[in-house]
């Protein structure tokens, strides 16, 4: 009788030992599979994050109101405007001197006055970017810009005002690039790698408004190349 009792506590001892030991191998299988759920999270939380900074390094917009840049602009931002058709209605690029320079108005009145200053402010720098000839030009562009409420300051005092390549159409005057209508990056370039020789500077990012969509892709091309992140907006108010 004693020999089946004790057979009897032995398997009843034996099945809690096999409870116990498929218990906690149920238990380690759980924590390895909220362990391997987390990692997965994490895994696809890295994915969503390496997708989200996959944007272009440069992006091109179209716009037809000039307020839709102020919300790209902060206090790392270089911005740099075309002027005839983009801050000054004069199709003519400072041609037509039958005009004279106080009959030239901002291209969206009031508001191209009030996005240009609200830019200024908040900016690291604003400076002109245009088709305009240097010599022939640069006194006649200041002036007209101070007459229309948009004068152009120089963010950089450091760069001389000077000819660009010894050609005198070309060259960088009070915090204007000018280009004489030759490829606004291919200049641009040879500006932002001379800020980089002469005062060390490269800018974190640049914002640039044209009315011409081949004067965008030219300055796409030039930032790109420099690994300089930059937002572009195809101006079109003046194009329909």
């Amino acid at each position: 009788m004693k020999t089946h009792k004790i057979k009897f506590a032995n398997k009843i001892f034996y099945f809690i030992f096999t409870i116990s030991i498929l218990t906690n191998l149920l238990l380690t299988a759980a924590e390895n599979l909220k362990e391997n759920s987390s990692a997965a999270e994490e895994l696809l939380f890295e994915c969503e994050k390496k997708a989200v900074k996959a944007e272009p390094l440069v992006a091109l917009y179209e716009i037809k109101n000039i307020s839709e840049i102020i919300s790209y602009v902060d206090e790392n931002t270089l911005v740099l405007f075309d002027l005839d058709e983009t801050l000054i209605l004069d199709p003519k690029h400072g041609y037509n001197r039958e005009i004279k320079v106080t009959q030239l108005k901002p291209v969206e009145g009031d508001k191209t006055i009030q996005v240009f200053k609200a830019v200024q402010e908040n900016a690291l720098g604003v400076i002109g970017l245009t088709a305009r000839p240097y010599i022939a030009e640069k006194d006649n562009t200041l002036e007209t810009l101070i007459s229309a409420g948009i004068p152009l300051t120089n963010p950089f005092p450091q760069v001389k005002n000077n000819i660009i390549q010894d050609d005198p159409k070309i060259g960088f005057f009070d915090g204007i690039i000018f280009t004489h209508f030759k490829p606004k990056g291919d200049f641009l370039s040879i500006f932002l790698k001379s800020l980089k020789i002469d005062i060390g500077f490269t800018p974190a990012k640049v914002l640039f408004v044209d009315d011409l969509e081949r004067n965008c892709f030219s300055v796409k091309v030039c930032l790109e190349e420099l690994n300089i992140p930059g937002t572009i907006f195809h101006y079109r108010c003046t194009s329909e």
